[in-house]
């Protein structure tokens, strides 16, 4: 069994473009990616595979793939097959492919260590779970799940990367090829902190539960991002992890929130801080020693909005959104320029019922006197 030999292809076109990051570096050190045989570490041109042991389904490479990397900054690299010529179901067509069917396949599996391995490494069906099954290029799902074919690589490290598949009894040996692709996925560091905007709502009503939102931005991801606060006047914070939903009109955004029982949020005055972590570096918006203020209100306190300059006037206070405050507009000219509106919470036991009407939940709008 062989991979085809646009396997070796693709790694001109990769020490090309880390000879472009390396001259741009003003350094002579070069990346290299490397095919060696395990039996006597010579170069090799392509993969071949032997079964391990006759009964067994299980077959491992007779090479191994050495990364060398003596660059000063993290990479990832990317490793996985472009099969162009399979005609099976999509997103089947992940691994090795059958030459004489092409709507038939195999999984391929690959594994990394940071030594060489004498004499190469066993794999049995139940280490599969174990390993990196490769993914391919053109299965559907491709973006969605390419970060599991990432392979993080470090400054002056030299990685070993080891192959294997299962297969079937009636398969034999040669039978199968592949593209195998390796793709360097980030030549650029990520150096931009998240941005955070802060709370959504800086009153927050004491309703059950209590719920703290904001939202962050970030060019790559965000990984984490903690909520500090305390009780105006106190030494030490809590900590309160924000769980992330990330903007589906909007990648590169993140909406944040925690939520918290009432006897976790007393009345009064607060301080906090938030902190987000990308992976490589963390935003903040306050700190510990400068932190924001946000108060805990009762739920039947008033909120506020006031009417602009032009157009229509929309009552839409989020922290009135909070205690289900329904929104309010106003068509242009109804309301003064600069009219400042409230929204406040009634308790639906206070009001008139109308025959067997119940009330449900009451507001009452009006400006602010």
């Amino acid at each position: 069994m062989t991979t085809s030999s646009s396997f070796l292809k693709a790694f001109p076109r990769l020490i090309a473009a880390f000879a472009l990051l390396c001259t741009a570096a003003q350094t002579v050190r070069a990346f290299s990616v490397e095919l060696h045989n395990i039996s006597d570490d010579n170069l090799f041109t392509s993969i071949e595979f032997q079964r391990i042991g006759n009964a067994s389904r299980t077959a491992v490479a007779k090479q191994y793939l050495k990364i060398e990397y003596p660059e000063l900054v993290n990479q990832d690299l990317r490793l996985f097959t472009n099969n162009v010529l399979w005609q099976g179901p999509a997103g089947q067509g992940n691994g090795l492919i059958s030459k004489k069917d092409p709507t038939k396949g195999i999984s391929l599996y690959w594994m990394t260590f940071s030594t060489p391995q004498p004499g190469g490494v066993n794999f049995t069906e139940a280490d599969a779970a174990s390993w990196t099954r490769s993914i391919d290029l053109n299965d559907p799902t491709f973006v969605q799940s390419r970060k599991s074919a990432n392979l993080p690589i470090l400054p002056g490290q030299v990685s070993y990367i080891y192959f294997a598949t299962i297969i079937p009894s009636t398969a034999a040996l040669g039978d199968y090829t592949t593209n195998l692709n390796v793709e360097l996925v980030s030549p650029v560091p990520d150096i931009q902190a998240p941005v955070l905007f802060g709370a959504t709502c800086d009153e927050l009503p004491r309703v059950d539960p209590i719920k703290f939102e904001t939202t962050i931005t970030d060019d790559f991801d965000v990984h984490a991002a903690t909520f500090h606060f305390r009780r105006a006047g106190d030494q030490n914070y809590f900590a309160r992890k924000l769980a992330l939903v990330q903007n589906p009109d909007n990648p590169l955004r993140w909406n944040a929130s925690a939520s918290f029982s009432q006897s976790d949020l007393p009345l009064g005055s607060y301080e906090f801080y938030i902190e987000a972590d990308d992976g490589y570096t963390r935003g903040f918006y306050g700190r510990a020693e400068a932190p924001r203020p946000f108060r805990v209100v009762d739920e039947l306190s008033q909120f506020f909005g006031i009417a602009p300059q032009a157009g229509s006037f929309e009552i839409n206070n989020p922290c009135a959104q909070l205690v289900g405050a329904p929104r309010l507009i106003f068509p242009a000219g109804v309301v003064q320029e600069n009219t400042v509106i409230s929204v406040r919470k009634l308790l639906p036991q206070a009001l008139l019922t109308v025959g067997d009407q119940q009330t449900l939940s009451a507001f009452e709008f009006g400006p602010d006197n």
